[in-house]
């Protein structure tokens, strides 16, 4: 379940006019993972949102009436391609459809003609509108902990460049509103941090009916399963650098590999193995752990490339796992 709400600047065009500014709806999200492949890195999952009208200000177009839209979410990461595409592992795929179905079909207004003095009825027709777009993006945090370390400083190995694309295309109740379709193309980056993310993101507009200027939106997003009551972080345990380095290569077989993640591990549940280029395992077995660190001695496996395979469980009892490799020999 997630909860949000945008604060919005709005610049006018013409610089004699008064801008606005203020939150728009509050929005919530209710969402159920369908089906989830770890092999193959890709999940699907439905969901519900609602944005409850009248909770924002009306001054930057929240509504004052609820939306409800029943969403289809899918992503597929490509860490299932060979060796040879192993620089393209980080890239992810996120997709979203949507079908916004608003609480009141139509708005009446009355007024007066300025002109005539005559009573005017004005009526506003609120379209059903399918929402969907995507993402695609490279995890340097993926690229660090699964490919390759190339010992970059600690801020860019939490980044994550994305692109995403808003879309929404009104399909019906559209008397008043027409059916063209109007988003935005959102280049940007994510810094992803254990307990929060922070990510900035141009808005720019696909037609002059989404807008004549490039916005920019900004998003703090806090992970509260990850956050206790005492306001400590107990966020998943995420490798997050290892010796032999990922993706490296060292001149003779090492005497043992450790690894370092972000959390403090069970001890009782979490377990590493390595194989060597025959696929024979060399790792002697029980791994040592103490506090965020596992280390496991190797027997003499001879060159070529090795495997590392693990897995963990993190003192908040969260489970995670994910392998790599490092090269032994000139």
């Amino acid at each position: 379940m997630s909860f949000g709400s945008t604060y919005t600047f709005l610049g006018p065009t013409d610089p004699t006019a008064a801008g606005a500014n203020g939150f728009q709806n509050l929005d919530t999200t209710f969402k159920y993972r369908l089906f989830k492949s770890p092999e193959h890195e890709f999940v699907m999952s439905v969901g519900l949102s609602v944005e409850w009208g009248g909770t924002g200000a009306e001054s930057v177009g929240a509504e004052t009436f609820h939306h409800y839209t029943p969403n289809l979410y899918f992503g597929k990461g490509l860490g299932d391609l060979p060796d040879t595409l192993s620089w393209i592992r980080p890239v992810a795929i996120t997709g979203q459809v949507g079908y916004s179905i608003p609480e009141k079909n139509f708005t009446i207004t009355f007024g007066v003609d300025p002109d005539t003095g005559n009573p005017t009825v004005d009526t506003q027709f609120h379209p059903r509108v399918l929402n969907w777009g995507g993402t695609i993006q490279y995890s340097m945090p993926y690229l660090k902990s699964a490919v390759i370390d190339l010992g970059l400083p600690e801020f860019i190995n939490h980044l994550i460049p994305l692109v995403e694309a808003t879309l929404q295309t009104p399909v019906a109740n559209t008397l008043t509103s027409g059916t063209m379709t109007t988003g935005t193309i959102n280049p940007g980056v994510i810094w992803v941090g254990n307990t929060f993310q922070i990510a900035v993101e141009a808005l720019i507009p696909i037609n002059r009916q989404s807008g004549t200027n490039v916005g920019v939106i900004a998003q703090l997003h806090l992970y509260l399963d990850d956050i206790d009551p005492r306001g400590e972080a107990s966020a998943h345990a995420f490798l997050d650098r290892a010796e032999p380095r990922v993706g490296n290569k060292v001149a003779s077989a090492p005497h043992e590999v450790t690894l370092w993640f972000t959390q403090k591990l069970e001890a009782a549940f979490s377990t590493v193995t390595v194989t060597n280029a025959a696929g024979e395992r060399v790792d002697t077995g029980k791994a040592r752990i103490s506090g965020t660190q596992m280390s496991v001695s190797l027997r003499p496996g001879g060159s070529g490339t090795y495997h590392v395979t693990w897995q963990v469980l993190s003192v908040d009892t969260h489970r995670t796992n994910g392998s790599f490799t490092f090269q032994v020999g000139q």
